[in-house]
């Protein structure tokens, strides 16, 4: 079924700070809908009588932390982008998120441009996949991708427009990936070298 444009979108923010959604809640009411969950259990619990678009989730929380809210949502097969807000946000905790599936991560104190613009771009891809998941046999290899992708680069957003334009095979991209495995560098590291990998496959 296709989404009406005109709707907004439906936003679950988790975080067990109420001042953090006041503030999302009031900058995100254009163009969402934002509903709060205090703890990863609310989350779970409104998960399964309402539909979200996307996830706002903090990763310190009490009891169960935005790490482990994840990763019982994929163990569920429950696929809405997630985007970590942290003021714990490093190079680890990065790694982890990607791995883990997460959409992006933004830290606090928040910027709102950059939230606006990494939910955007959650939006946009999670569709992308949603195509490909209806119309291609081979949608989980191209998840898979989209997460290795994610482990091994912070902002994956020109790597993903640079491979969209130059239309590379996705075999390609996954041997670049294998090549980043084992010698740690591939032609991927540098965006500008996305546009050679025709011609050097």
């Amino acid at each position: 079924m296709t989404r009406d444009k005109n709707l907004p979108r439906q936003c679950l923010v988790v975080d067990d700070n109420y001042e953090i959604f006041t503030l999302l809640d009031a900058a995100l009411q254009a163009d969402y809908n934002c509903f709060y969950a205090p703890d990863a259990f609310t989350a779970r619990s409104y998960m399964t009588k309402r539909k979200f678009d996307i996830m706002l989730c903090d990763i310190r929380m009490p009891h169960m932390d935005g790490f482990e809210l994840l990763e019982e949502l994929r163990r569920e097969l429950v696929n809405v982008p997630l985007i970590f807000i942290s003021g714990m946000i490093d190079h680890s905790a990065v790694h982890r998120a990607f791995q883990l599936g997460a959409a992006n991560v933004i830290s606090k104190p928040i910027d709102l441009q950059e939230l606006y613009d990494k939910m955007a771009l959650a939006l946009k891809v999670h569709e992308i996949d949603q195509v490909e998941v209806d119309e291609s046999s081979d949608h989980q290899e191209i998840g898979h991708i989209y997460n290795l992708l994610k482990s091994y680069y912070y902002d994956i957003q020109a790597i993903l427009y640079q491979i969209q334009l130059y239309k590379v095979p996705v075999q390609i991209i996954k041997d670049e990936l294998d090549k980043k495995q084992r010698i740690g560098k591939c032609f991927l590291d540098d965006p500008e070298n996305i546009k050679f990998l025709n011609k050097v496959a």
